[in-house]
């Protein structure tokens, strides 16, 4: 929509907890934090059980299979959503078939709609850009192609084929581009303080440094993307927290602090609440020590 003006939080200095989605995700969803709160995710408090105490209802939707090799603890907090809903298909008795992201917009549209319900709180599980990442975008949204690096870095020392991995990957981040654009019409098309965070749980790397592409535990990986997105009711009804959101871009965050974020955001109030972790906070301490994959992210 030409009309629509995303707010996106590109120079937030966000950095992730680790670069594997089993170790993220609990840090992310739970009080649990490496350096203030080191105990074992299943002691801690998730953000759903936070929310629905706060009278939230609460649905994950999900582009990921219900449970593989690689889910560790996701299951266990997905189980604790009141609504749970997979747009994986079937490929055979024992393998899901991952879709495209855009699926999960009918029931995210349908869950907000539902008059069951008027206070949500939804939580969208993409694929994102995990390889194969010719897989992750339709044939539409093929822009680029090898040709478009001709003379680049990555075409002096890259085979032909790893040269279309990078095509690929930078479609699939085209394609997620306009998926956050259609996740925030929807959104916006309520009325209501609405609110959409996105965050990335870790990032890929794709020949930026050899020619590895994937998972990786390297520092210059460590950042992540973060975009915030609020109505024009909520930031009415917020003004101090907004102001605070857009000073808050040029400090170092880390994703652990997710769940702080969250009392701010939706005005929750609980003995669990740190301000000196909650970007959205004038009490908020930069200098904290952030970790990446339990090593002191300065050290690492």
């Amino acid at each position: 929509s030409g009309s629509l003006r995303l707010r996106l939080s590109s120079k937030i200095h966000l950095r992730n907890f680790s670069y594997i989605t089993r170790r993220c995700l609990p840090n992310i969803l739970t009080e649990r934090n490496s350096t203030t709160c080191p105990d074992d995710w299943s002691h801690c408090v998730d953000v759903i059980r936070l929310v629905q105490k706060a009278g939230y209802h609460t649905a994950w939707i999900s582009n990921h299979e219900r449970v593989n090799l690689y889910s560790g603890c996701i299951p266990a907090l997905i189980d604790r959503a009141e609504q749970r809903e997979f747009v994986t298909r079937k490929g055979g008795p024992h393998e899901d078939v991952i879709s495209l992201d855009s699926m999960l917009l009918p029931p995210l549209r349908r869950t907000l709609a539902s008059e069951a319900h008027t206070r949500n709180f939804v939580i969208l599980h993409t694929y994102g850009s995990h390889n194969v990442y010719a897989d992750r975008f339709p044939a539409h949204f093929a822009r680029f192609s090898t040709a478009d690096y001709a003379g680049s870095e990555h075409a002096s020392r890259l085979s032909a084929d790893l040269l279309q991995k990078v095509a690929d990957y930078d479609n699939s981040i085209l394609y997620t581009d306009d998926l956050l654009r259609r996740i925030v019409h929807i959104v916006s098309s309520f009325p209501g303080r609405n609110l959409v965070v996105y965050l990335s749980d870790h990032i890929e790397e794709v020949c930026d440094i050899d020619n590895h592409y994937g998972h990786a535990a390297r520092k210059p990986l460590v950042k992540v993307p973060m975009l915030i997105w609020a109505s024009q009711e909520w930031k009415s009804t917020n003004p101090i927290l907004w102001f605070n959101i857009l000073a808050s871009q040029d400090l170092p965050i880390t994703t652990e602090n997710t769940f702080h974020l969250i009392h701010s955001l939706l005005g929750i109030e609980s003995p669990l609440y740190d301000a000196r972790l909650d970007l959205s906070s004038p009490d908020y301490n930069k200098w904290l020590h952030r970790n990446f994959d339990d090593k002191e992210y300065l050290n690492f």
